[in-house]
């Protein structure tokens, strides 16, 4: 359980894969895929409405700082990814009201839509509150001492 609590400091020694595989993979699609939806609004805006535009357009928002800031690993980069978890469950809460009146199906739709939504931002959240050190004050590799160095790697990558 001490393992699942753990947080990184440091940033040589911090397994980092699913972080790139976000940062250069899911950020990207996420960003191509709002810029879609946008575009698709400004073709039909019979199908825009107001709730899910502001939506498209903060996600967008925290969608390119988390890209940016991801690269040098910025404050504002963990602060975007954190915000943009609140926003799709804010969002997805705004869609159980809007189709309560499409009936019981579209309800039912709704709510497995934020049940997933909640599922995802524990284990997003988890994973990024473990890592957020390394955005606000990462520990630079060589003032470790060296004789903590190799224990640190071998605890870091396991």
């Amino acid at each position: 359980m001490r393992k699942f609590f753990r947080r990184y400091y440091v940033i040589e020694i911090t397994p980092m894969k699913f972080h790139k595989f976000y940062h250069w993979v899911l950020t990207p699609i996420n960003i191509v895929l709002t810029i879609y939806a946008l575009i698709s609004f400004m073709l039909d805006p019979a199908q825009a409405d107001v709730i899910t535009i502001s939506y498209d357009l903060a996600l967008l928002v925290c969608l390119a700082l988390t890209f940016i800031g991801c690269f040098k690993m910025k404050k504002y980069a963990w602060i975007a990814i954190i915000f943009s978890f609140g926003l799709e469950l804010i969002y997805d809460i705004c869609c159980i009201a809007v189709f309560v009146p499409l009936g019981v199906q579209a309800v039912i739709y709704a709510l497995s839509q934020v049940l997933w939504r909640i599922v995802f931002i524990i284990l997003m959240a988890g994973y990024y509150i473990k890592r957020q050190p390394l955005f606000f004050d990462p520990v630079p590799y060589d003032q470790i001492p060296k004789e903590l160095r190799d224990s640190l790697e071998k605890k870091g990558k396991g």
